[in-house]
């Protein structure tokens, strides 16, 4: 289980380096046993005792696959790859708590947007490589790994929300997918983001398959902070339209009427009326640092089925076996 250091530049390090990577078999056995053993047995309520450990020696196993890429199968290494997005976007609400406490989160995202990007061009790759060959009557590519492409190709437009140019980057790619449900829901969220119809996007999201509603979650308070800057202009007054707080609960998917208020007040927001409405100020200035300083759950969105998973089933799923919990793409 060998950690990730930075290479130095020194020549006779990278001739060390060469030397010390493992083969592929031995890269497939450290992710299996690094997820399915350690990360299996320790509770979800601990995740940030083993997440530094697991992150660092996943990027080592990346760093190894992708200085023998040229003599790896590509199947191998989008698996490899993929587990490490599994793991990155789980942790990215089993470590929501420390987020907010430290830098960790832009290093995280980083993480994992290198791990999309690398991902997609092993797909792109690979339609290359079928383009011409096989296809379904559709029109569309037929690859053995189709699931698993269209899963990840999926999470890859969620991760680019509000990211025009790296959306556009990999658009095409995509689409030439065909008309797969999971892409179908990714796009809806995308244009319902971008067309700043949140009740719409709140509604799509919370059908997305786990892998992608992980992935939402990190855009998940910017997206309600937008959305409140949209409500405040569409329903607002100068001196304040009351709002219902159950009702925004229930079209934004808040755990409850008391989360909401929470999130509400912490963007210096009046609630009114026993805390049952607030105030929508047409102009009024929101707290954007306050509510980022927050640890925000997701139970009704995500922590429900994380929680009922556990850790086995969570790093089973990690790993895509067989008896993990299922996903339709």
């Amino acid at each position: 289980m060998q950690e990730y250091v930075r290479s130095t530049g020194d020549p006779s390090s990278r001739t060390q380096d060469r030397r010390s990577l493992r083969p592929p078999p031995i890269l497939r056995l450290a992710t299996k046993t690094l997820l399915g053993q350690l990360i299996a047995s320790v509770p979800l309520e601990q995740w940030e005792s083993a997440y530094d450990f697991a992150s660092n020696r996943l990027r080592a196993i990346r760093h190894d696959a992708i200085v023998q890429s040229a003599v790896m199968d590509t199947r191998e290494m989008s698996w490899l790859f993929e587990c490490s997005v599994r793991f990155l976007a789980a942790s990215s609400y089993l470590m929501r708590d420390e987020f907010v406490k430290t830098t960790q989160p832009a290093l995280h995202d980083q993480a994992l947007f290198s791990c999309m990007a690398y991902l997609m061009n092993i797909y792109r790759s690979r339609q290359a490589a079928s383009k011409g060959r096989q296809m379904d009557p559709n029109g569309d590519l037929v690859q053995r790994d189709d699931s698993a492409t269209v899963e990840f190709s999926a999470a890859y437009l969620v991760l680019s929300i509000m990211d025009e140019q790296r959306l556009q980057s990999r658009l095409k790619q995509i689409l030439r997918l065909g008309k797969r449900p999971c892409v179908g829901s990714a796009w809806r969220l995308v244009k319902a983001v971008s067309h700043r119809s949140f009740v719409r996007t709140f509604r799509i999201a919370s059908t997305l398959p786990l892998l992608l509603r992980c992935i939402f979650y990190r855009r998940l308070t910017r997206i309600r902070l937008n959305a409140l800057q949209t409500l405040l202009r569409a329903h607002g007054s100068p001196k304040g339209t009351r709002y219902p707080l159950d009702a925004l609960a229930r079209q934004w998917r808040f755990d409850s009427v008391e989360q909401a208020r929470a999130f509400i007040q912490q963007a210096g927001l009046q609630c009114v009326d026993d805390g049952s409405s607030f105030l929508c100020v047409r102009g009024a200035t929101i707290d954007a640092k306050a509510v980022n300083s927050v640890s925000w759950d997701a139970k009704v969105l995500l922590g429900e089925e994380i929680t009922c998973l556990g850790s086995d089933q969570l790093a089973k799923w990690m790993l895509a076996e067989e008896d993990g919990p299922a996903e339709t793409v």
